[in-house]
């Protein structure tokens, strides 16, 4: 049966390649014919086109060449990661002697380091201590101190049970801990290293404060860090209202 229609006759002259006759090339807009679905595509497996569906409840899928793949797909949207994350927030709800910040245990093979911001006010005038992952040894945080008092500097050395800050009533500071990657380190000691600063005010003694710190903890290899704690020194309550938040800076 020949092409050109009806029963009989010559076949009408046509190409099979891009060569446009007869009104030109075909214009795939508005065509209503095809066995296809909303938001299909067609795609070609060498031999005939086929049809590669739309996804049935679309939430971001993308459409990749797969490697070693001969034909397009649709692949799931990769998870979003943000350079850095809220690991966890504390707020003191009445008044107590210690703010403690827990949160799943961050490894340093992933993150290369957690900031650790506070703030806090105690009706006495008391010094002020930090704990990392409730690691108490005797003498086992190493620091390096400079401490601006009423605008007269002093610089320490001392190795405490705590990181200790300024007497002050009122305080707020920002810690950075850091540590060696475990994974890059196998068998070798892993040092947690921590640097901060500390703005403080005393009210009953008209002190004003500023606290630099840099130091480690000496007593165990640490890999992972799962809690920060505030408390005050000497028994002293904190009031409410202190806060203390944890974020971690993400390798990759």
């Amino acid at each position: 049966m020949p092409f050109s229609g009806g029963g009989g006759g010559q076949l009408t002259n046509h190409v099979h390649d891009n060569t446009p006759l007869q009104g030109g090339p075909l214009s795939f807009n508005g065509t209503t014919i095809g066995g296809m679905n909303a938001g299909d595509i067609t795609f070609s497996d060498g031999a005939a086109l086929q049809t590669l569906a739309y996804p049935g409840v679309p939430a971001g899928e993308t459409l990749t060449a797969s490697a070693l793949s001969t034909a397009p797909s649709w692949v799931a949207a990769a998870t979003a990661s943000s350079a850095v994350e809220l690991l966890g927030s504390a707020e003191q709800g009445a008044a107590a002697n210690a703010l403690n910040l827990s949160f799943p245990s961050t490894s340093f093979a992933d993150v290369s380091a957690i900031d650790v911001y506070f703030s806090a006010y105690q009706a006495n005038s008391n010094d002020w201590n930090i704990t990392i992952n409730g690691l108490t040894g005797a003498t086992s945080y190493i620091i390096q101190r400079s401490q601006m008092k009423n605008g007269t500097l002093t610089n320490t050395q001392v190795s405490r049970p705590n990181i200790n800050t300024p007497l002050a009533q009122f305080i707020g500071g920002h810690m950075r801990i850091i540590c060696q990657d475990p994974s890059t380190t196998a068998g070798a000691y892993n040092y947690l290293f921590f640097s901060g600063e500390i703005s403080g005010f005393d009210n009953v003694s008209a002190l004003n404060s500023y606290q630099w710190f840099g130091g480690h903890y000496s007593a165990t290899s640490i890999t992972a860090v799962n809690a920060v704690n505030l408390a005050c020194a000497g028994g002293v309550n904190m009031e409410a209202g202190a806060v203390i938040s944890a974020y971690k800076t993400n390798r990759t």
